[in-house]
């Protein structure tokens, strides 16, 4: 009777941790496009996976977050990360090809492995085109995709 408990302990434990981990998935999926969406909603295609990019590429640099909503949502004492995330913005128009293109662009970044292939891992910023930016000494501008220039940090020396 031990033995058959222990199979059956198994067999819940093997099937339950599909779902949990799906579930942590469409999580991740979901700040992903949400942050495509107030970030570049109106951008081309390219232009939305090159956003995602950024997220992904800071998830994988020790300075950041391992997660896509850690990322997306990480503040600091004086400011957000993504500007969108400490505004007060209108809901999301979930009907809209702009929310459907970033839920895309979303699914295809973290479960196809989709890139941008304009961006290199060393892609770490992006901003819009008209905007401000008074930190450009330390930075590269790597590409212009729509509307957002991107950057990664000039190498110290």
């Amino acid at each position: 009777m031990d033995k058959l408990l222990k199979l059956a302990l198994l067999f819940i434990a093997l099937n339950a941790t599909p779902a949990h981990a799906a579930d942590k998935q469409e999580t991740q999926i979901a700040c992903m496009a949400k942050n495509i969406y107030y970030e570049a909603g109106g951008e081309p295609f390219e232009g939305k996976l090159a956003v995602g990019q950024v997220v992904i590429n800071r998830m994988n640099h020790p300075s950041y977050p391992g997660t896509v909503c850690g990322v997306v949502f990480q503040r600091t004492e004086v400011t957000c990360q993504f500007s969108w995330v400490c505004e007060n913005k209108s809901p999301i128009n979930r009907n809209s090809r702009n929310w459907q293109e970033s839920l895309d662009a979303a699914h295809y970044l973290l479960t196809h492995g989709l890139r941008c292939d304009k961006l290199n891992d060393s892609v770490l910023f992006f901003k819009t085109r008209t905007s401000p930016f008074v930190w450009k000494k330390y930075y590269i501008k790597v590409v212009t995709i729509g509307n957002h220039d991107f950057y990664m940090r000039k190498p110290r020396g």
